[in-house]
């Protein structure tokens, strides 16, 4: 902790630049993604309308309530079965959550959908020297949910091995 910048004696004299324009709005002209990128801004500026409680009022125009976790896969993935090969329709798509806890749970709902093998890749739960192990116990390890980690059993939906043929 000591040797990163904000420790460092220079982190005073640091100008911070925070970014207020949506370049891929400007760039490709998005009418869609400029929009979103100023209610974005709005909500961190806290310039959005809030209710009594203080959480913030969203309008239809910004996002699109549903009342259960089904209702959102069928809005975020409409006719997924079918357009399962399509990559690009998929890189279209995303599903949003501040916890690695509800991400699993749609990535699980998501993938009952999808038919084909289901195959379960673990993460790897051995040291290979002694000198490398910590003092924790490994089922405490796999527990974990680490951001920007796949969780220590990851489950994949028609799953098939790249060499064998379609």
């Amino acid at each position: 902790m000591n040797t990163c910048l904000k420790a460092s004696s220079l982190w005073s004299h640091v100008e911070k630049l925070h970014l207020t324009r949506n370049m891929r709005a400007q760039l490709y002209n998005d009418t869609e993604s400029g929009v979103f990128a100023s209610k974005l801004l709005e909500i961190g500026d806290g310039r959005l309308e809030t209710d009594p409680d203080g959480k913030i009022i969203f309008t239809n125009e910004f996002c699109h309530p549903v009342a259960t976790g089904e209702e959102l896969l069928a809005n975020v993935f409409p006719d997924l079965k079918n357009k399962l090969n399509n990559e690009e329709w998929l890189c279209e798509r995303a599903v949003l959550s501040p916890k690695n806890e509800l991400v699993n749970k749609i990535n699980n709902k998501v993938l009952d959908v999808v038919d084909g093998a289901t195959r379960v890749f673990t993460s790897i739960d051995t040291v290979m020297a002694s000198d490398d192990s910590t003092a924790y116990p490994v089922e405490f390890l796999k527990l974990l949910e680490l951001t920007g980690v796949p969780p220590h059993k990851l489950r994949a939906e028609g799953w098939r091995p790249s060499f064998v043929d379609a």
